[in-house]
């Protein structure tokens, strides 16, 4: 399986420009892939995240979509492009849409074999992202995370809901 696309559509919300730095498959040898991201040095702490927390839930995301697939997928971030610079924070933006995160959420659960809804719903001061699907609860963190990160780092709010179908 190709994971490059995913893992693109993954990153992109969180990079100051989608498609930026250099994803690359390193190697696949029967079910073991290994991919690795090189980002540019603006990107580098927001992928990483505080205490790692943020490359830590993407490592987990792609651990499982391999995993779901009967691969071994791991994820890995080299050393940074470019020159290392200040990124200012990111304003909030209260007309932000959670439509491509969504959009992405679909996409990963769909090649992680979680055929199931997703839906945004508006609350006060930010968006409730429902997930109906059955994950392993350090995927669900773990996408809540990414969730969170990427309506972040384009100034909106969400957060992830994960309803379970018995």
């Amino acid at each position: 399986m190709n994971y490059l696309p995913i893992l693109q559509q993954l990153l992109d919300p969180v990079l100051q420009r989608a498609g930026s730095g250099n994803l690359r498959l390193l190697r696949q040898d029967g079910p073991n892939v290994i991919v690795a991201y090189q980002p540019l040095s603006v990107d580098a702490p927001k992928l990483i995240g505080k205490g790692g927390a943020t490359i830590k839930a993407l490592v987990a995301l792609a651990g499982y979509l391999g995993k779901q697939n009967g691969q071994s997928l791991t994820f890995t971030i080299t050393e940074s492009i470019g020159p290392r610079t200040h990124t200012p924070p990111v304003k909030p933006d209260r007309h932000w849409k959670p439509d491509a995160v969504v959009d992405m959420v679909k996409a990963y659960l769909t090649l992680a074999k979680q055929r199931c809804p997703v839906e945004a719903i508006e609350e006060s001061d930010r968006w409730r992202i429902i997930i109906t699907a059955q994950l392993p609860p350090e995927i669900h963190l773990a996408l809540g995370r990414w969730i969170s990160v990427c309506a972040l780092s384009k100034g909106g709010r969400a957060w992830s809901d994960h309803h379970v179908n018995a």
